[in-house]
């Protein structure tokens, strides 16, 4: 039996003045978003979350372990993500949108810690001759800021593309079938003002992520 899975939603008709059943049915791509990675990605994300909780004055609870699961969990969100690329043309505007929920999700939790490392660091280029641990820490896991800030760089310019163009990009593809995303309740994935916030939102964090990489 094929390793595809099968989604089904009602939706009805609102162009007629009774109200048809219609059953949407999407062929899956277990290869990207199937069980398996699903529980890879869950796993990773609570342990790395686990792992990073603080414990009393002794810092983390595994803070030995905290710099190999983000590495692991970059990793793995690249991998998805160079899948992504290659296979969007044949995936529905849902399935794209679910898989990059995977692959961000995780990294939402960077988002406040870049922003203050960039503020950090614009504080120090303001301070004149103050050379504090900040410029010796610098140097140690630049690889990683620097690794995230790349990620962050490509997957906001695929964000855009995905918000911003690949709607009109589907070359008159059936969609018979309407695609939601979620914004605290039910968003159609093709209403303006949700594309508008999603494309404002990316482009802070390009900036953001401009601003990652030159830091490191």
């Amino acid at each position: 039996m094929s390793n595809q899975t099968s989604f089904s939603n009602n939706t009805f008709s609102s162009n007629s003045s009774l109200s048809m059943s219609q059953t949407c049915i999407i062929d899956g791509n277990s290869d990207i978003y199937g069980l398996g990675i699903r529980i890879g990605f869950y796993l990773q994300w609570y342990a790395s979350l686990l792992a990073s909780a603080p414990r009393g004055s002794s810092g983390k609870v595994a803070s030995d372990e905290v710099q190999g699961l983000m590495f692991s969990i970059i990793l793995f969100s690249v991998a998805t993500f160079l899948a992504l690329i290659i296979q969007t043309s044949t995936l529905q505007l849902a399935e794209v949108y679910i898989i990059l929920l995977l692959v961000v999700g995780y990294h939402y939790y960077f988002i406040p810690k870049m922003f203050m490392v960039l503020l950090s660091s614009i504080k120090q280029l303001f301070s004149k001759g103050e050379k504090d641990e900040t410029e010796q820490k610098k140097h140690r896991g630049w690889e990683f800021i620097f690794l995230v800030g790349l990620f962050f760089c490509a997957i906001s310019c695929f964000q855009l593309w995905f918000w911003g163009g690949h709607f009109q990009d589907r070359n008159g593809k059936s969609n018979t079938c309407p695609n939601f995303g979620f914004g605290f309740i039910r968003v159609d994935l093709e209403n303006i003002a949700f594309r508008a916030f999603n494309i404002t939102y990316w482009v802070l964090l390009l900036i953001l992520s401009f601003g990652i990489i030159w830091h490191a």
